[in-house]
């Protein structure tokens, strides 16, 4: 995933594109049921985390919302619990 190198550079923008497409690319997998739901999340964990460290609180926010509507997801609560703790953290600095 090209997104863990743009994170690790704070190509924020970059990584915000790659995880859009790979989120999108595990949605239709896990519909066709060539993949599981683990790698949507995964994606929506990296674009929260970038929106986050770009300032985009609200669409952050907005991917956390969406994660409670992924098929096969309800045993992933990573996801929710990461990026509150991380806007937590954020809002604290």
């Amino acid at each position: 995933m090209p997104s863990h190198i743009f994170v690790r550079l704070g190509l924020w923008q970059d990584s915000i594109a790659s995880n859009i497409a790979s989120s999108a690319s595990a949605a239709r997998a896990a519909e066709m049921h060539t993949a599981e739901s683990h790698y949507q999340t995964h994606a929506m964990d990296f674009l929260s985390f970038s929106y986050l460290q770009s300032g985009q609180e609200s669409k952050a926010r907005e991917v956390i919302a969406h994660a409670d509507h992924i098929v096969g997801a309800g045993e992933e609560k990573e996801l929710t619990k990461s990026v509150e703790e991380r806007d937590s953290a954020e809002e604290r600095l």
